[in-house]
């Protein structure tokens, strides 16, 4: 299946500039799957190397739901998901 996988601000920068990368999973893969895919490909640290815990203050949206409010990590995904990961923003 493949899904999209979109990165705002700051973590374009992870994904070697790019906004959108489209990943390739097998069928009923979980989020915490996807993220191990970014993890072996990009390097892509949303970890705690202390705790192993995802970075609380990056939101992850799966079709612009929180991922928090659907299965957590354990979320399955399905083909042509979208996938957002959104990091902390300040200013004022």
């Amino acid at each position: 299946m493949k899904v999209t996988v979109k990165a705002f601000a700051t973590l374009r920068n992870v994904f070697n500039g790019r906004a959108i990368v489209e990943l390739n999973l097998p069928e009923g893969a979980s989020l915490e799957d996807l993220i191990k895919r970014l993890e072996e490909r990009f390097g892509f640290e949303i970890r705690s190397p202390k705790s192993g815990e995802l970075d609380p203050t990056i939101k992850i949206l799966i079709n612009g739901r929180e991922a928090i409010y659907l299965d957590g990590l354990k979320t399955r995904l399905k083909d042509g998901d979208v996938i957002a990961f959104i990091p902390p923003v300040g200013g004022g």
